[in-house]
């Protein structure tokens, strides 16, 4: 009774106001002949076509990250090049986000709208508080002293008002409700930093933020190189990265802390070793710490752990049993080899690995139940190296 409706498909083609009017028109009332036309007339549609039949097929092709070009470009035992643990973290988690960032340099769009609740997102939260962790407790290594509420507790307050004001003036918190709110929990996180510092009298802290491969910031244990490391059989690469502390314990060995400012939670779990490759930090900073400490103690060991210092990581302290070079020597080799294949294949395990990723428009629908059924059912040879990376627990 109402007749044509008036949208941007006219009656018939010759009334179309567009190329794509033009196509919407002739395509009325068609059925699925109609689609070689169209692709003929897109080649875009054609070839993202083929990328989807490619995808949801059992073979490890290149629309699913299969690019061997790529391989001895971003192998980390090539010459010259420079690896941090955190990039090979990311690596073992989802090789498919690894090449998007690090091989074709590419950036996620920051389309989030602001939370009117919250001023500190968790990695600003994480950086001022590493921050403040390390300048109190350098002040009192060089002052000799023993962490104290009593003595610290008014000069780590301090510095925590400093550091929230001069974030103030660059990111305005949405409402003074939400300032005072963050600025408290960040208060008490601090507070209960130097109380559990101040119980814990089992250990040394000797150095703070030591970077290798970076400005040393006057750490007497830093250095401005990376770190060779060379686990035999032609394993050999160059490491970078920064220690947030180095304690040395009762028994004269030394504890690598890695500092986690959120809840107890790690990728793969908090009692796994190496989670796939997920968990490497530990191992790693272990490693390049005994290379540092060789120069003052040439008989250093080492082993590396996790500390939640905060309110919602419940002071929890997961320490890692020091694995032998040929436990990691077989985790990396697997690791590296990923990339030398150029094997950037797509996580199967979304609920972890694709928590916070920002790259899920490049992926696809069902992308990691894709990822998994390829992993499963190809015949391809350059999956062997991600298989065998999933059996290091």
């Amino acid at each position: 009774a109402l007749g044509e409706p008036v949208s941007a498909v006219p009656v018939e083609p010759g009334r179309a106001l567009s190329d794509a009017g033009w196509w919407l028109a002739s395509l009325r009332g068609t059925d699925a002949s109609a689609v070689p036309a169209v692709r003929e007339g897109f080649q875009g549609l054609a070839q993202g076509a083929v990328a989807e039949a490619a995808r949801d097929s059992d073979v490890f092709t290149e629309y699913d990250g299969f690019v061997p070009e790529a391989g001895p470009l971003l192998d980390p035992r090539r010459p010259g090049a420079v690896v941090s643990p955190t990039s090979l973290e990311e690596l073992a988690k989802c090789p498919f986000r690894y090449f998007l960032q690090r091989g074709l340099g590419l950036d996620p769009i920051d389309d989030a709208e602001p939370n009117p609740d919250v001023w500190l997102d968790p990695m600003t939260r994480g950086s001022i508080l590493h921050d403040l962790f390390a300048t109190i407790m350098r002040d009192i290594r060089d002052r000799k002293e023993t962490p104290s509420p009593a003595l610290h507790g008014a000069r780590l307050r301090e510095l925590g008002e400093q550091a929230l004001a001069a974030h103030r003036k660059l990111v305005p918190p949405p409402s003074d409700g939400v300032y005072e709110r963050e600025t408290r929990e960040l208060q008490a996180d601090l507070a209960l930093f130097l109380e559990f510092e101040a119980k814990d009298v089992r250990r040394r802290a000797l150095g703070f933020e030591v970077a290798f491969g970076g400005d040393p910031e006057g750490e007497p244990l830093a250095r401005r190189e990376p770190v060779t490391i060379d686990l035999g059989n032609g394993l050999r690469f160059r490491l970078r990265g920064r220690i947030d502390r180095i304690d040395r314990l009762a028994d004269g060995s030394y504890e690598i802390v890695d500092y986690k400012t959120g809840s107890a939670f790690l990728p793969g779990g908090l009692e796994a070793t190496f989670a796939g490759g997920r968990q490497l930090q530990h191992a790693l900073y272990a490693l390049a710490a005994v290379e540092l400490l060789r120069e003052t103690d040439a008989g250093a060991r080492a082993v590396g752990s996790y500390y939640f210092p905060t309110g919602r990581g419940g002071q929890e302290r997961q320490v890692r049993l020091a694995s032998s070079r040929e436990q990691v020597a077989a985790v990396l080799r697997d690791l590296f080899d990923v990339l030398a294949v150029g094997a950037f294949v797509h996580t199967p395990t979304a609920d972890d690995d694709c928590r916070f990723c920002e790259f899920g428009r490049a992926c696809g629908p069902q992308a990691a139940k894709r990822a998994e059924r390829k992993i499963e059912r190809s015949e391809s040879p350059a999956l062997e190296a991600y298989r065998r990376l999933g059996g290091h627990a």
